[in-house]
């Protein structure tokens, strides 16, 4: 390629890395095909189906989300789903790279959109069609146009971005900084993601009955939910420590925070640089909300944060071995080759982990539930029986069996024996998946169920399908 320009290279390198995170993430889905069943995702059709029929329609805790229901919800086909997602990963792929390559260097962007491969939230989400996806897509496109300058398609997209979560909105403040433009385009770039907002409470108001979930729902949401719910005073402890650091990076951690120093010291100018800015107020964002809402924080919200320190590990790896040796190029070589391995040790530790914890378990309750409903369920559910199932396993039966999410046939193990809800003294299926449930208390009761009045339809290791006497 060295006969070739450098705009040619960049062309290049992204139509290879484009095919590279497509052929990726089909190898994925062919491991593990059951992925795409993500509860989040089938209740956008659920929701899609209840505006059409102008009814509410809430499933369990699954809060709408308006681009992902507008988007997906007419597809209403997990494939189909998958396969436009498919395309907005290889496309995020090519953005990590231009990114990196604008703004850390060439090599760096090369190295992040190869370690997005390996990142296993990428995996999780891009295969669930998860809303978080795209937000991190959008987020991302919208710093790409904020470079080339394009800062009303930036804007736009912003505003795609707080279609999915309003905790977007604040990045569109960064316009207001631009003095290139002029002070209405700068008000209406600034403030334009703020039409997500009542798009947003307009659309909740349509399928929840309500603008806002009510306190008492979110409440029963948090009591499901394994971890506690996160604080302003635990906010950045979190994000920085907790997660980036114990939990994802904790041999190269420290480079980051190298990296964005080594960043800023080249040019204090990049302190309001796009690639700077926009990701800290999107996690201001979520730092706010933290103020006026509980909320579980799970590693996906902040996902994006996550690909931009990424970035800046590897720039600061790159970085330190360079000014250590500088004139010394093969030791130089040896010591980034060194410090980057310890990133990949990192990288694969993580995706293992979430692998055994979150990948395997859910594709295997999917498989049993799966096939449970198309073997019996499908053919021998009728009408006026009620199913108990675990809270993740809601949206695919009120899915499949076509039901009416108010109308009391489905009902959740936590909604049963975490929020208190009440259900039918004996429905007439109980599907039992022990590892998939959100809280011990809905496993236990379940079991204690199922000593009453119950014959066994079908059992594997993942889970087993009984019916009432």
């Amino acid at each position: 390629m060295n006969h070739l320009n450098p705009r040619t290279k960049i062309w290049v390198l992204t139509l290879v890395l484009f095919g590279i995170h497509f052929l990726h993430l089909l190898f994925m889905q062919y491991l593990y095909p059951y992925q795409i069943y993500d509860p989040d995702l089938l209740s956008y059709f659920v929701y899609y189906q209840s505006l059409i029929h102008n009814q509410p329609a809430l499933v369990g805790y699954m809060i709408p989300k308006p681009l992902a229901i507008f988007l997906l919800g007419p597809l209403d086909s997990p494939q189909a789903a998958f396969y436009c997602t498919l395309v907005i990963a290889s496309l995020l792929g090519c953005l990590s790279f231009l990114l990196g390559a604008r703004f850390l260097g060439p090599l760096c962007g090369v190295l992040l959109s190869l370690f997005l491969l390996l990142d296993p939230h990428r995996n999780i989400l891009a295969l669930r069609s998860g809303a978080d996806f795209y937000l991190a897509f959008f987020l991302f496109l919208s710093i790409h146009l904020t470079a080339v300058k394009r800062p009303g398609l930036a804007s736009l997209s912003l505003l795609l971005a707080a279609l999915e979560k309003p905790v977007v909105i604040p990045c569109g403040w960064f316009f207001l900084l631009e003095q290139e433009l002029g002070w209405k385009r700068r008000l209406l770039y600034g403030f334009l993601p703020l039409l997500a907002l009542p798009i947003t409470l307009f659309l909740n108001e349509k399928i929840l009955g309500t603008p806002t979930m009510s306190t008492d729902m979110l409440g029963d949401f948090v009591t499901t939910q394994q971890f506690a719910p996160i604080s302003p005073s635990t906010f950045f402890h979190y994000i920085f420590w907790t997660w980036l650091t114990e939990a994802s990076y904790l041999h190269v951690a420290p480079w980051g925070f190298v990296g964005i120093l080594l960043w800023l010291k080249e040019n204090r100018q990049r302190l309001l640089s796009p690639f700077f800015l926009l990701p800290l107020l999107f996690l201001f964002g979520y730092f706010s909300l933290s103020f006026f809402q509980s909320y579980v924080p799970l590693v996906r919200f902040f996902w994006p944060i996550g690909i931009w320190f990424t970035g800046f590990i590897i720039y600061g790896l790159i970085e330190s071995a360079r000014q250590l040796f500088p004139w010394q190029k093969p030791l130089r070589l040896a010591m980034a080759l060194l410090l980057l391995f310890f990133l990949l040790s990192d990288s694969l530790d993580l995706y293992v982990r979430s692998r055994d914890r979150s990948f395997i378990p859910f594709e295997q309750a999917m498989e049993f539930t799966d096939k449970t409903f198309d073997t019996i369920l499908k053919k021998e559910w009728q009408e006026g029986d009620t199913l108990l199932t675990a809270l993740v396993f809601l949206p695919y039966y009120i899915w499949h069996l076509k039901v009416d999410p108010q109308g009391g046939l489905i009902y959740s193990s936590e909604d049963a024996f975490v929020g208190g809800r009440p259900i039918p003294q004996q429905p007439s299926w109980v599907a039992y998946t022990p590892r998939i449930y959100t809280d011990k208390k809905a496993e236990e009761g379940t079991r204690r169920l199922l000593n009453h009045g119950y014959i066994l339809r079908l059992e594997n290791n993942d889970g087993a399908l009984y019916q009432r006497r």
